[in-house]
């Protein structure tokens, strides 16, 4: 799992962090729908009424920004070679 903040309020960053609550958020969704696809990308966002997901897409549509993209590509290389790697 790899991540990047692209947005805070309506000013546009790019930082490789995310808040904790954030990234347990994101966690918990995906070990919800463990059958979702190996490789995806999740928006999440903070609101008025808490963390909301705003949409998931497949990898090729993602924008990377400050994602750690060496993680990524082994990451999805484990996945092809059948090995799980977070």
């Amino acid at each position: 799992m790899t991540f990047s903040l692209y947005k805070e309020g309506s000013r546009t960053v790019y930082r490789r962090e995310i808040d904790e609550d954030a990234l347990e958020f994101a966690k918990e969704l995906v070990m919800a729908n463990p059958d979702y696809s190996p490789a995806y990308v999740i928006d999440v966002c903070r609101t008025d009424d808490g963390l909301k997901m705003l949409e998931t897409n497949c990898i090729n549509a993602a924008g990377f920004y400050e994602a750690d993209l060496l993680k990524l590509v082994l990451s999805i290389d484990a996945v092809s070679q059948g090995r799980e790697k977070s």
